[in-house]
């Protein structure tokens, strides 16, 4: 059985450090919110190409919410790991923080 020191829960998936500092992840995976990405880089249906809000015309507005909506529907399909895995990339690397985001996930590591 593993022992969790600190858990961070995002929109969707976890990351969970032990006290020797391995991770582990679960959730969603797209974008690598879970590390495991190896040759594939899923990216997450809702990412956006507007820049600078303050200049969006009602057209722009409308596209916008239109491309979340799809894409909120669209995350039905997303790739799901149901149990906490060892994030393999950070074999050997001391992790010695996390937080998780809507779409991101942060690791703080020891060199």
């Amino acid at each position: 059985m593993v022992e969790f020191g600190q858990v961070s829960f995002g929109w969707g998936h976890a990351l969970a450090r032990t006290a020797d500092g391995k991770l582990f992840g679960w959730g969603y995976s797209a974008d690598g919110r879970l590390g495991k990405m190896g040759n594939r880089f899923e990216t997450s249906l809702l990412e956006s190409t507007f820049q600078n809000s303050s200049q969006l015309s009602s057209s722009d507005l409308e596209n916008a919410e239109k491309r979340v909506l799809q894409g909120m529907e669209q995350e039905n399909d997303m790739p799901i790991v149901w149990e906490p895995c060892l994030v393999e990339e950070l074999h050997g690397v001391p992790v010695l923080d996390i937080a998780c985001g809507l779409d991101h996930s942060l690791v703080l590591c020891r060199k």
